[in-house]
């Protein structure tokens, strides 16, 4: 609900991906009546695009301040490097196993570009694109 008393000034996005109309519908719903252009695509077609999420960004790019993502490591990654390539700033939501919530068993450790490690469940989940390597 935060999108919906937190909006930016401009045209808002929401781009959903999924394998198939029926994971992704209740979504495509809730954000369309939250007042958000909503894009879909899928992996069989059979709602909005037929193919990757990330196929989508590429139109209305020019138009972005910010991405915030969330989903697989690879579509995330895809996300980044467009950003980074379009100069828009990118915020990306990590899921990683958080055995301890502190940060000491290392379980939530993801290689950070500066080196080193970020711990997702200390300093994250959310993190600036340019602060994750992305190599795994």
């Amino acid at each position: 609900r935060f999108l919906q008393t937190g909006k930016m000034p401009g045209k808002d996005f929401v781009l959903l991906g999924a394998r198939n109309r029926e994971e992704l519908s209740i979504f495509a719903d809730e954000f369309s009546e939250l007042g958000y252009t909503v894009q879909t695509a899928t992996d069989d077609g059979s709602m909005g695009h037929h193919g990757f999420v990330t196929e989508l960004l590429d139109p209305i790019l020019p138009e972005l301040k910010r991405i915030y993502t969330c989903g697989p490591v690879a579509m995330m990654k895809i996300c980044a490097d467009k950003a980074c390539v379009a100069e828009v700033g990118c915020q990306v939501s990590l899921e990683t196993h958080m055995a301890c919530g502190l940060g000491a068993c290392l379980g939530c450790a993801v290689t950070g570009a500066a080196g080193g490690y970020l711990h997702v469940c200390r300093q994250g989940p959310v993190f600036d694109a340019g602060e994750v390597a992305w190599t795994r």
